[in-house]
């Protein structure tokens, strides 16, 4: 086995750790450079001579030494109390949930206020449809109300339009037939019927006639007499007479016992307010 006399080995391994040593200060300056803002860098180093980096490098290497066992510190320091810290970390948590809850209260309430707001604006929306149909039907109802108050009143007065012609027609035909009656009436008096109806009233009351003793030769009363259609005295008056009251009630007296007076041979003759001239032949 050959000998190092000359420290050849050592001396080459210490240059070689030198060279690593320079070569790696150079690399992480270099990489510092292109990375970094360039630092100022101490080195400290110690100049090893050759014989004292040799007698290292064969000292014989030591055993390791055995990790010592932990001992428990007899009095070891406490850990700092953090229940305040949690106290204010549960507290902010509430605090922001009880801000989240408020948040979102606030925008329920938004919510349901913006909601009810539509709902009145439909319910008044629906409340004016439904006022302006009814008073559409309304309206229409009225309109018919009015219009069947005017066929009332138009044949109302069509009516009254007609009766009043009737009315007027009748009454004008009522009038010409009592025109044409009286008319009639006055040829039949003045034909020879009246006379000779006039002549058997006066014949009849006549004969029933008892003349009282004062009766004068001349006498001549006028009798107004009420009969009624069959001819049956109802009343009767002397309106003007030449005797007195003796007379007068003896004329009256015939006339009543003469009842009922005779009939007209035209039936157009026929008063009921009968007058005629009672003059007694001598």
């Amino acid at each position: 086995m050959l000998r190092d006399t000359h420290n050849i080995i050592p001396i080459t391994l210490a240059i070689l750790l030198h060279v690593l040593v320079m070569g790696s200060f150079v690399f992480a300056f270099d990489w510092a450079r292109q990375h970094a803002e360039p630092l100022p860098l101490a080195v400290t180093a110690t100049l090893v001579d050759a014989q004292s980096l040799a007698a290292a490098s064969v000292v014989a290497p030591q055993p390791e030494p055995e990790p010592e066992p932990e001992v428990e510190d007899p009095d070891p320091e406490p850990e700092p109390d953090r229940t305040a810290e949690v106290r204010a970390k549960a507290e902010e948590q509430a605090r922001l949930d009880e801000l989240r809850r408020e948040q979102q209260r606030q925008q329920a309430e938004e919510r349901a206020r913006l909601q009810r707001i539509e709902d009145e604006k439909e319910a008044q929306r629906k409340s004016e449809e439904e006022a302006r149909r009814k008073a559409e039907v309304e309206a229409g109802l009225e309109r018919q109300r009015a219009a069947a108050e005017q066929r009332r009143k138009d044949e109302e007065e069509r009516q009254r339009r007609e009766n009043e012609r009737l009315r007027r027609e009748a009454e004008a035909a009522q009038l010409q037939a009592q025109i044409d009656e009286e008319a009639d009436r006055l040829a039949a008096r003045s034909s020879e019927d009246m006379a000779a109806y006039q002549f058997a009233i006066k014949q009849k009351v006549e004969r029933a006639w008892v003349a009282p003793a004062n009766a004068p030769r001349d006498l001549e009363c006028t009798v107004a007499v009420r009969q009624n259609p069959n001819g049956d005295v109802l009343s009767v008056n002397v309106v003007s007479c030449n005797g007195d009251s003796i007379v007068v009630r003896s004329i009256e007296t015939a006339v009543m016992k003469a009842s009922p007076l005779p009939r007209p041979p035209n039936p157009l003759l026929f008063d009921t307010n009968l007058r005629f001239i009672f003059k007694p032949e001598q």
